[in-house]
């Protein structure tokens, strides 16, 4: 089931970007999106069709799982990030967060 899911997540993904976009698996179940933009309502735009793609997936997939996804975005800033090892590692950061975040508010909704 987890090369199904991988699979499913490359498509869900797949079909957010542009054909000048890129998507590429860093490793284990994380992925990275490529995306030209230079603004963070147009990375906004991105991340919210990516959100409802994958809800659209669950809702249709027939699955015996839900797929999820943790998201770190962000518009590369050479003075924040002096190469792209150092920016991929703060969008990590920033999706780890988020997972974190999620895990907060499930544990939140089942404590109630």
């Amino acid at each position: 089931m987890g090369d199904r899911a991988l699979e499913d997540a490359s498509t869900v993904l797949g079909a957010v970007v542009r054909s000048d976009d890129m998507v590429a698996r860093l490793g284990g179940d994380e992925f990275v999106i490529v995306v030209g933009l230079g603004d963070t309502q147009r990375l906004s735009e991105v991340v919210e069709r990516l959100k409802r793609q994958i809800d659209t997936f669950n809702q249709g997939s027939g699955r015996p799982y839900t797929l999820a996804l943790s998201i770190g975005s962000g518009i590369f800033d050479p003075r924040l990030s002096a190469d792209a090892t150092s920016f991929i590692a703060r969008l990590d950061a920033l999706m780890y967060e988020d997972k974190e975040r999620k895990k907060a508010d499930r544990a939140g909704i089942a404590g109630t």
